[in-house]
């Protein structure tokens, strides 16, 4: 029997003050992560990066017996964010995302790689957090990003903006974005090229239940591989996973076992 493997998510606040991260995260950064976070010139967006970096870190040595700091992390070919050493390291599959005011992983042992092998390909995993905020650009955006089947069904809804709508919006959103992160093709993937559907929400969540309905040729993928999670996450925070690998998605919200700055 395969044996089914947890995705865990994790999450931490952020404030906007990068002094007061680094102070506290420093420490765990690369040469090359610290290079970077000096290079932000937007408050808000440096605290994100070292809150994601320090998230990682943590949460990776936590799992594997390494040091925060012992960690190598890279980019794969297409994008993706992977370990490349210590080799206890190697086998786990993740993805970060940010949004105003949180930083969140999910997390996973990835099931078929050498405990020396990094992960790339097989198995994959996409991690997605999106504020909710009302915004009048949401419909002008819809239209860039929704296949027509995803703009009837929002447009049933009814009025724009309502809370209904911004549900709807958002889930398709996150599931998309997981998608496309879990792939690792970044926006050069038209996110119209899949079409999801949404049923009513599955037990003990408020949220609805999301699949791939269909795919363009283009992107050569059988939504029928796909499986995604979409939930809230916090007040208006929309948070949704998606995997290829049918084992997965038994996602566990687990405390996060940093504390922010006060």
């Amino acid at each position: 029997m395969t044996q089914r493997l947890p995705v865990d998510t994790v999450l931490l606040p952020v404030q906007p003050d990068p002094v007061v991260y680094f102070e506290r995260f420093g420490g765990l950064l690369s040469a090359a992560e610290t290079s970077r976070f000096q290079r932000f010139r937007h408050d808000g967006a440096a605290s994100l990066f070292i809150a994601g970096r320090a998230l990682v870190r943590t949460e990776l040595a936590k799992r594997t017996g390494c040091s925060p700091d012992e960690l190598q992390l890279a980019c794969s070919q297409k994008g993706r964010p992977l370990a490349t050493a210590p080799a206890a390291a190697t086998g786990w599959s993740f993805s970060i995302s940010h949004t105003p005011g949180w930083a969140g992983i999910a997390i996973a042992r990835h099931p078929d790689s050498a405990a020396d092998t990094p992960v790339d390909g097989g198995a994959l995993l996409g991690f997605d957090l999106q504020k909710t905020t009302p915004n009048n650009d949401l419909p002008a955006v819809a239209k860039r990003v929704y296949s027509t089947t995803e703009l009837r069904d929002l447009a049933a809804i009814g009025e724009v903006l309502t809370a209904p709508w911004l549900r709807r919006f958002f889930t398709l959103w996150t599931a998309k974005e997981a998608w496309i992160k879990a792939r690792g093709a970044g926006f050069s993937l038209p996110p119209k090229l899949a079409t999801f559907a949404m049923s009513p929400p599955q037990t003990n969540s408020d949220m609805p239940a999301v699949a791939m309905s269909s795919c363009d040729p283009e992107a050569r993928e059988n939504p029928a591989d796909w499986t995604f999670s979409c939930w809230s996450a916090a007040p208006a925070i929309c948070a949704a996973v998606a995997t290829n690998y049918p084992h997965w998605l038994t996602v566990s919200r687990l405390p996060c076992a940093l504390s922010a700055p006060r």
